[in-house]
């Protein structure tokens, strides 16, 4: 078997080159794991949101199944990444983490504040954005409407909401799609060919 998964930091565009951190992240990942990983990675700059993809062979340094617990695979990696690129961009100030989270109120793209509502729901599936922190309040009520908006979102009562079930697959696909045309109208511009990205049918 095989670990699949990809880094993709929020600053990615400030790297240079991303395999340095690529190489550091699964040394990381070797100390916290305990054993030697067999991996190889391949780096995307050609969308606007520059990215590696990874794969781990599913073999620890002794040739044994490697195990990795699920909570490490679900939040553990994302730590370890973004401690790394905290320690090469610098912390971000608040000013800066809010209005990033204002952008992505209107991505089509999988996003931290889907990220966040996902995590929200409760024993119903529910999601209800209430809370002592307005700027919080405010980011994922505009999420949410901007989700609505795309079908992937319902308001079921005052102040409730139901996310589909699809929402990040759906978000995922929609995200690269969108990378897809920009990528093939820089390319075009580039050559001095002019199209509209609505002639482009994907």
């Amino acid at each position: 078997h095989q670990f699949r998964f990809i880094v993709a930091a929020e600053d990615g565009i400030e790297y240079e080159d991303l395999k340095p951190l690529t190489r550091r992240l699964m040394a990381q990942m070797q100390e916290d794991l305990g054993t030697k990983l067999d991996w190889v990675a391949v780096d995307h700059f050609n969308t606007g949101h520059p990215h590696s993809h990874i794969i781990v062979r599913g073999r620890d340094g002794r040739g044994e199944n490697l195990v990795i617990a699920r909570e490490y695979i679900s939040s553990g990696i994302r730590e370890r990444a973004a401690e790394l690129v905290s320690l090469d961009l610098g912390p971000r100030t608040d000013r800066e983490i809010e209005l990033r989270l204002r952008r992505e109120m209107e991505q089509e793209r999988f996003t931290s504040i889907d990220r966040r509502l996902l995590s929200m729901r409760d024993d119903d599936g529910l999601v209800s954005p209430d809370g002592p922190d307005a700027i919080r309040q405010t980011l994922h009520q505009g999420r949410l409407r901007k989700l609505e908006r795309m079908g992937l979102a319902a308001e079921v009562g005052a102040g409730s909401w139901r996310l589909d079930d699809e929402l990040e697959a759906t978000l995922r696909r929609t995200g690269e799609r969108g990378d897809i045309i920009k990528t093939m109208h820089r390319e075009l511009a580039g050559k001095g060919v002019a199209r509209s990205a609505a002639d482009w049918v994907i």
